[in-house]
């Protein structure tokens, strides 16, 4: 996880590398990940945190396997969103969740960036 120090951030990204033991698997898990996050599209969620309340709307999948995103609005922020994105090359998982004001493809670059740089 990598964000600003403090609570007030502007930027805030979690990432996750995962090596499946075949891409068979890996494809499966991308695959099965993407009817998980349509059935969520137009869905709002509420969570708390710190003793404070968030509501996020989830937008439609965008792409489809091997490379999928999706983007989550927080509701009221001004803009405040995160996109989560996942790819899969070969046996490894690449899983993105990038947040910003009024992001734009943030997480798709930095999956399509890890996958370019990683030695398969």
């Amino acid at each position: 996880m990598a964000s600003e120090p403090g609570d007030n951030n502007d930027h805030w990204v979690n990432q996750a590398v995962v090596s499946f033991p075949s891409a068979a698997k890996a494809s499966s898990f991308v695959e099965t990940t993407a009817g998980k996050w349509k059935n969520c599209a137009g869905k709002t969620v509420t969570v708390t945190n710190k003793s404070k309340t968030y509501r996020w709307t989830f937008a439609q999948v965008v792409g489809s396997p091997p490379r999928i995103t999706m983007l989550e609005t927080q509701e009221g922020a001004e803009g405040w969103e995160c996109q989560r994105a996942m790819s899969v090359a070969n046996n490894v998982i690449v899983d993105i969740n990038s947040c910003g004001y009024h992001i734009t493809d943030q997480g798709g670059a930095l999956v399509d960036k890890i996958h370019k740089e990683t030695k398969y």
